[in-house]
């Protein structure tokens, strides 16, 4: 009885080794191919994608590179890039990375992408009467003219300046406020009102006249 050679025929196809059992032959495919008679070449980016992070795989031969997206780096794309590694937030902002981007959390009285930016309090005029507005880290201070005092120079230093009493009233200044000394006749916070001598009905029997 003659014993059939398998392997006589070569099968294997690129370089693969063939062992020759009874009724049958197996190759032995080297790295990168596959297939009965190893005539397929391996896709090394499948059945599973090995690129992390939905990085895109490119077949090669016997091996596979990865295309990653951005914000991420190395072989697998499994690393994610530190976008805060060369210090981008000034005046101590607190930096966040994100997916391709970082996000400054800014102190006080800073803003902006980076903090750069000092935030203006001085933009609203909180300053009143012509007072000058220096814009300070996280607040402003007021220089008020003369005759204005207050944190926003909101009050006049003088309160009598304005003659607020009326009917020759003598106004007498204080340091947040002003009294009015009213003439005979008048009455009132700024003597304002003339005053009713008949109102408490002095007369008993006869008739009451103001003069």
């Amino acid at each position: 009885e003659t014993t059939i050679h398998q392997c006589q025929s070569t099968p294997c196809q690129n370089n693969g080794t063939c062992k020759s059992l009874i009724d049958k032959y197996v190759c032995l495919c080297p790295n990168g191919f596959t297939g009965i008679q190893c005539e397929n070449e391996r896709n090394e980016c499948e059945p599973v994608n090995p690129c992390l992070n939905s990085g895109r795989c490119i077949d090669g031969f016997n091996n596979f590179s990865c295309i990653c997206n951005l914000g991420f780096t190395g072989y697998y794309c499994e690393s994610q890039i530190d976008q805060c590694q060369s210090n981008p937030c000034l005046n101590g902002g607190i930096c966040r990375t994100l997916i391709n981007n970082f996000k400054c959390d800014c102190p006080q009285g800073y803003t902006g992408l980076t903090c750069s930016s000092m935030i203006n309090y001085c933009s609203s005029n909180p300053c009143l009467n012509n007072g000058l507005c220096i814009p300070l880290i996280n607040s402003y201070r007021c220089v008020c003219l003369d005759d204005f005092i207050g944190v926003n120079c909101e009050k006049a230093s003088n309160e009598c300046l304005s003659n607020p009493c009326l009917n020759n009233g003598t106004c007498i200044d204080d340091v947040w406020n002003y009294t009015c000394q009213c003439p005979v006749g008048f009455v009132g916070s700024n003597c304002q009102i003339v005053r009713n001598y008949c109102e408490s009905s002095p007369c008993l029997k006869g008739l009451c006249v103001n003069k």
